[in-house]
């Protein structure tokens, strides 16, 4: 697989799949449907938002996973710091 295809890979299925579920499960679930703890209290907070505010928790959550995804790729690439340590 090239380079090019497997970052689009990624792209579309960590990024791109998860923005998706997040969104279904914020916009779709209520508290009371929310079977974990921690879940419900993130529906709280969630529903708590002002409805202008939704797009900006949406565009959070994808930045977060933009940011984990380079981390990691960089961890693989030999150019984090984590690479250094001894195992």
């Amino acid at each position: 697989m090239r380079l090019e295809d497997f970052v689009a890979e990624l792209q579309q299925s960590v990024i791109n799949e998860n923005s998706k579920i997040y969104k279904e499960f914020f916009n779709n679930t209520t508290v009371e449907q929310a079977t974990d703890p921690y879940w419900k209290n993130a529906l709280k907070w969630f529903n708590a938002l002002p409805d202008n505010q939704h797009d900006v928790f949406f565009a959070i959550i994808q930045q977060i996973m933009v940011d984990t995804i380079s981390n990691v790729l960089g961890i693989l690439d030999d150019m984090s710091e984590c690479a250094d340590t001894d195992s």
